[in-house]
């Protein structure tokens, strides 16, 4: 009778998993989308997929913010600063001292199988001359340093939001480039000479960007300019409209028909015109769409 190799017993094949990243800007988005798009993607692709949803990491240690927007981010660095502060932090973002449960394991860059990244258009394509000062006397935040209007942004650093928006604008036109061609999911590791450099062989995964405009807060709630208590109004929109993938898809569809009659090409060619991206609008129902 012959033994089995003991080096072969010891071996235990990992089954393969599934994770679906979602970048989201805050907390706020994260509370008022998680529980939705969780049980999309369970109804697409079975109740054994991972979602994870994953922000910023800033360099005090804190999450949120747009990566777009970054100071820094550029059209060359956007895909780099999305591993580094974005995606590695989150997949060692894994508790595995309570195995119980599978989204608590380990995960690895290999089994992200796509990314879906939501943005705010933040007013961006808009043309230079529709950033105006503040009026001497005139509406002024409490907290901060810009207004939106439908028609334009006021401002007490109208250099600094003009060149805000270029940034921007230039980043979001690398990431449709990889709505078309895939995200490239690679480590990379902070040399003396030569920056970030990419460590490791890329697993290039399907990419796709939505937005919100002016912000999600903007759309779920019909405000344009709100200081404070993001968190707060995504709770009191999900006590009232619900939780569920089927709530929110009916939610976008009722408060935004011209764009949930647009295919997800034409959404981002209409916000990108004149004011468009001052106005309530998302293409977030597109997602419902795309698999």
């Amino acid at each position: 009778m012959s033994r089995q190799n003991p080096q072969r017993e010891k071996q235990v094949k990992r089954p393969k998993r599934e994770v679906i990243i979602v970048i989201v800007d805050g907390y706020s988005d994260k509370t008022l989308l998680e529980v939705s798009l969780s049980e999309f993607f369970a109804h697409k692709f079975g109740d054994d997929i991972i979602v994870r949803f994953a922000l910023l990491k800033c360099d005090d240690g804190n999450y949120g913010g747009d990566i777009t927007s970054l100071y820094g981010s550029t059209p060359e660095k956007i895909e780099m600063l999305i591993n580094t502060k974005i995606i590695f932090p989150e997949l060692g973002n894994n508790d595995i001292s309570t195995p119980e449960s599978e989204n608590e394991k380990k995960i690895y860059a290999k089994e992200v199988s796509k990314i879906i990244h939501i943005i705010d258009t933040d007013g961006v394509f808009i043309q230079d001359e529709k950033v105006v000062a503040f009026e001497p006397g005139g509406e002024r935040p409490i907290d901060g340093h810009i207004l939106y209007f439908e028609d334009h942004i006021a401002t007490d650093d109208v250099d600094g939001i003009r060149e805000r928006n270029a940034r921007k604008r230039a980043n979001i036109k690398k990431l449709m480039e990889f709505h078309q061609e895939g995200f490239p999911i690679r480590k990379y590791v902070l040399t003396e000479n030569r920056g970030n450099k990419a460590t490791t062989k890329s697993n290039v995964v399907p990419y796709s960007l939505f937005f919100f405009s002016i912000n999600m807060d903007h759309f779920t709630s019909n405000a344009l300019n709100i200081e404070g208590g993001k968190k707060a109004l995504a709770q009191k929109f999900i006590r009232i409209h619900g939780d569920g993938y089927a709530d929110l898809r009916k939610f976008i569809e009722e408060n935004d028909p011209q764009l949930s009659a647009m295919s997800y090409e034409e959404s981002w060619e209409y916000i990108m015109k004149d004011c468009n991206s001052l106005k309530r609008h998302t293409n977030l129902g597109r997602l419902f769409d795309s698999f």
